[in-house]
């Protein structure tokens, strides 16, 4: 295993990112952030088998620790499996879906968005058009069009916390 996606290392570089969002929000208290529980081996292996493919390890490795991020930037909530089976989010990403086969935004349309936020065509998608050696995808940011590629959802991590940091160290 890669050591960046490395549970302990994950779990560090999570709580770095979130308490980083927390004091960078604080002056919002309407945008209060929320780690999910973990996700078990059994219900990622489920999911993997619903959608046909071994999902990232980097992203695996953040499921098994938090199953979902609620308020992860703004209104957008990187999604639990759950909600990427059912509910209000699932009927989202079919219309999303819909609007970029007009487009052809292959991104989109082979993509596994994982965060969103509802109406809104915006978020984090998993790009299954590419798979590295060891078995990484990017994770492209997309607000009605492609905004900024991470190499893994580790990458995502570490350039949010030095964005974050960035922001915060400037007064910004």
């Amino acid at each position: 295993m890669n050591p960046i996606n490395h549970p302990e290392h994950l779990k560090s570089l999570l709580d770095r990112v979130f308490e980083l969002r927390r004091q960078y929000y604080e002056l919002d208290t309407q945008l209060k952030q929320t780690l999910g529980p973990p996700a078990s081996e059994a219900d990622i292996r489920d999911f993997e088998e619903a959608i046909g493919f071994t999902l990232p390890p980097s992203y695996r490795a953040f499921l098994s620790l938090h199953d979902g991020w609620i308020r992860w930037e703004g209104d957008i909530h990187i999604l639990s499996l759950a909600q990427m089976r059912e509910g209000p989010f699932v009927e989202w990403v079919r219309e999303w879906k819909k609007e970029a086969e007009e487009s052809e935004d292959v991104v989109v349309l082979n993509g596994l968005i994982i965060a969103t936020q509802l109406h809104w065509d915006t978020g984090l998608i998993l790009d299954t058009n590419e798979v590295d050696d060891q078995g990484e995808m990017p994770i492209v940011n997309w607000d009605r069009s492609e905004i900024v590629r991470y190499t893994s959802f580790s990458d995502l991590l570490e350039r949010s916390a030095e964005d974050l940091q960035g922001l915060i160290d400037n007064g910004v």
